[in-house]
């Protein structure tokens, strides 16, 4: 059994037995005598009592908590013993300084760390350059070229981030690649407070032989101006690419959109429901406007509000890429004209064609229907003419649905809406409710009155087109199609895979979705409409 006693060292709270704390103690007091003559005194003590605390650390653990003679044996083996560097007229107490700065240094395991000395923004490239042996301009010159690329600044920020810095003689030391011991710590301070003396002798000569006022006054003026030209030089060349960026695009996009309203053969894409559809502008323009003036004054007026500025943004870019400087005062304001006008004639244009949406109408319309055989109805979809690529497609606005034009005077509309509900009488019974729009009730309801919508019934299978067409002169006007099939109790509907791109939110039993229902047959059952055989995964 040995008794313990508790030591700190440089910060950190050790158990030691007794042999090893006076082996340690008479360690240090050794090399504290032999640096006694040494300014940096105080801190190489401070840097080898770190580094011993550090492989301390390393030899603490869960079953072993106290430091014991050989721990300290080991440590003082990597450290050295001073007199192991000492000639033998150190030994006797004459040595001086150029003596000590003979002493040789062994090398040690390399470590990675931001060299605070020798930096020049974060010490990154310094500490790389001791770690790889290579001259640290030459990586300061690779992350200025890789700055331009527009990686550099962030990859070199990360490192900055997370490389320590080297703050302690003994990191000093890791850096360069040599051993952390007492000759190496006492020379590396011994070092740095002679080149400390040195810069502080320079500056003292400074002061002595110049105005060091006007001295201070012109390193600031210098720096300031080096900080002031490198933002111009940046701003100048952030500022050109941002010229360019601008002048290319908004070429592309004044072309595209100049071409797309003067040819009858150009198309704009949009995504749908029923996926992708282009449209012509210029049969978008007579769809919806009921005059060619209304039509014209709309081209002008969209050329105008979209044209002028994207105009602005060209000639915004040519000036920051070629640096001109010189205002053309009039053509800013003619241009603000000519933008403020096209929103002018484009709320015009609004006021009336927003007149002919001001009243909608409503008429339901009962279909004559041949009764199925049996007791169940077969509902299927007709003719998809959405698939004739011969038909061009267009867009409407409020709906996620393309319109078809034909060239027989026709605007064709997709899709109506499907819904299956309870028969009040013992038959089954198709109704159209057909809706429209118009500048007055009589308008909007002869508008609705022009829906058509094609059918076939065969025995007991009734096929629906999946559109309805309307007069081109009728223009679009919020047209809808509703389509209700009355189902009695205790009869059933059948319905197709292909019918759920016009079935509506049917209500059923099962609570089930649309695209659920179809290939299945629906009873009406006193509760609601009922999938009788159905499992619950089907639904």
């Amino acid at each position: 059994m040995k008794k313990t006693v508790s030591i700190n060292i440089s910060g950190v709270i050790f158990n030691i037995d007794e042999d090893a704390y006076a082996k340690l103690q008479n360690y240090l007091e050794t090399i504290r005598g032999y640096f006694s003559n040494s300014e940096g005194c105080d801190e190489i003590m401070a840097d080898i009592e770190a580094r011993i605390a550090e492989m301390f650390s390393e030899k603490v653990t869960t079953s072993n908590q106290v430091i014991t003679l050989s721990d300290v044996e080991e440590a003082i083996s990597i450290m050295g013993q001073p007199e192991e560097y000492l000639d033998e007229e150190t030994l006797e107490g004459n040595g001086n300084k150029k003596q000590k700065s003979q002493r040789t240094s062994s090398r040690g395991s390399k470590r990675i760390y931001r060299d605070s000395d020798g930096k020049v923004i974060g010490g990154v490239c310094s500490g790389l350059g001791y770690y790889f042996g290579i001259d640290p301009l030459w990586l300061r010159i690779t992350f200025v070229g890789l700055f331009f690329l527009g990686g550099g600044i962030i990859i070199y920020i990360i490192l900055w981030l997370i490389i320590p810095k080297a703050t302690t003689t003994a990191e000093k030391l890791a850096m360069k690649g040599e051993s952390v011991n007492v000759n190496n710590i006492g020379k590396a301070v011994e070092e740095e407070m002679d080149n400390l003396k040195d810069r502080l002798n320079d500056m003292a000569a400074d002061v002595k032989n110049s105005d060091i006022a006007q001295k201070t006054k012109g390193a600031f003026d210098k720096f300031f101006d080096f900080v002031i030209n490198l933002f111009t030089l940046l701003i100048n060349a952030v500022g050109k690419i941002i010229g360019m960026v601008f002048m290319i695009a908004g070429i592309i996009v004044l072309a595209a959109f100049l071409y797309a309203l003067i040819s009858k053969d150009a198309s704009i894409a949009s995504w749908t429901s029923d996926g992708w559809i282009a449209f012509s502008f210029s049969e978008l323009l007579t769809a919806i406007f009921s005059t060619n003036d209304q039509a014209f004054m709309a081209t002008v007026g969209i050329i105008l509000v979209i044209g002028v500025p994207l105009v602005s943004i060209v000639y915004s870019g040519i000036k920051l890429l070629f640096n001109i400087r010189n205002d053309l005062k009039v053509a800013g304001i003619i241009l603000t004209a000519s933008w403020l006008a096209g929103i002018v004639i484009c709320g015009i244009v609004f006021l009336q064609l927003a007149s002919d949406f001001s009243k909608k109408e409503t008429t339901e319309i009962i279909v004559g229907l041949e009764q199925p055989t049996g007791d169940t109805l077969h509902l299927d979809i007709g003719k998809d003419i959405f698939d004739d690529r011969n038909i061009h497609y267009d867009f409407i606005p409020d709906r996620d649905v393309p319109i078809i034009r034909s060239d027989e005077g026709k605007i064709y509309f997709g899709n109506p809406r499907l819904d299956i509900i309870r028969s009040e009488t013992d038959s089954f019974e198709v109704v159209m409710i057909k809706s429209a729009k118009g500048a007055s009730k009589k308008q909007a309801l002869n508008r609705a009155r022009g829906i058509q919508n094609k059918w076939e019934q065969s025995s007991n299978s009734i096929s629906i087109n999946p559109w309805f067409e309307v007069d081109a002169t009728d223009n679009w006007r919020s047209q809808e199609l509703e389509i209700i099939v009355k189902v009695p109790e205790g009869k059933a509907v059948y319905l197709s895979d292909d019918i759920d791109r016009i079935i509506y939110d049917i209500n059923n039993v099962s609570n089930t979705w649309d695209k659920d229902m179809t290939g299945k047959t629906w009873t009406m059952l006193e509760e609601g409409l009922t999938c009788v055989g159905c499992n619950e995964d089907e639904l």
